[in-house]
């Protein structure tokens, strides 16, 4: 393997190595690590465990960060910078990279709101600026999936849709809002696919030497399945969510 390469399998492996530490320090004797994260519930396809690792993980960058004198929307917009070159990463197809952008991005577009919310400084400006941001982000992620998918028919269509899909996620949340409807539901929210996106494009470095180069399957097999997967189970919460907002609407 080259250099880079290497880099790109040692550094997965420490952080599967740092979430068996978390498991036997915090997570086996049942402490919570983070109320916030804590009280926003579980998901289908994203459990406690996860969340509560990750912000562990994250803890000293958050606590570095509320000491400096940066604005939430400074915050998002580096969130917003983070995801273009993750997005460039996918179209050139260095994927590992780009999913470690994409971690990386996804971090600080969670860390503005804690720091808006610490510091007292939660506006409906910063609000607006924050989730314009994230679906710009995330429209230039799948962006970059789409050009690099570009000759092939099925794959592209399958980065399309999963690109629509999850804009109309968030439409259907902010819409149902605006009519006075709760709506956070659905299996595949915004946190399950940066999680899965972003997760199986860290560790296809990995994957390729382990299954995919001795069984003859190509490069990023599994990137592929689970941007299949992404792109039916958004497709489902999408369908959750209008449900949802019909059905509130009509009770009201």
């Amino acid at each position: 393997m080259r250099p880079s390469e290497i880099a790109f399998v040692v550094i997965p492996s420490l952080f599967l190595i740092s979430m068996l530490f978390f498991y036997f320090l915090q997570w086996k004797k049942d402490k919570i690590f983070d109320k916030e994260v804590w009280s926003r519930g579980t998901s289908v396809f994203l459990g406690q465990f996860f969340r509560q690792w990750w912000m562990w993980l994250t803890h000293p960058v958050e606590k570095a960060i509320l000491g400096l004198k940066i604005t939430p929307n400074q915050v998002t917009g580096l969130s917003l910078i983070i995801s273009f070159f993750s997005g460039l990463s996918y179209a050139i197809g260095h994927f590992p990279l780009g999913g470690w952008l994409l971690f990386l991005a996804g971090f600080f577009d969670l860390l503005d709101g804690r720091i808006a919310r610490r510091k007292n400084m939660v506006t409906k400006d910063g609000a607006f600026f924050d989730s314009f941001s994230d679906r710009v982000a995330e429209g230039i992620v799948y962006m970059g999936i789409i050009y690099y998918f570009r000759n092939s028919k099925f794959w592209l269509m399958v980065a399309v849709l999963t690109m629509l899909s999850s804009q109309l996620i968030s439409y259907a949340k902010a819409r149902a809002e605006a009519l006075g409807v709760e709506c956070a539901v659905g299996w595949m929210q915004r946190p399950e696919r940066i999680i899965y996106l972003a997760g199986v494009s860290t560790i296809e470095p990995i994957l390729y030497h382990i299954i995919n180069k001795p069984l003859g399957l190509g490069n990023y097999f599994f990137f592929k399945i689970v941007l299949l997967f992404l792109c039916l189970m958004a497709g489902v919460t999408v369908y959750q969510r209008a449900i949802h907002t019909i059905n509130s609407l009509r009770n009201k």
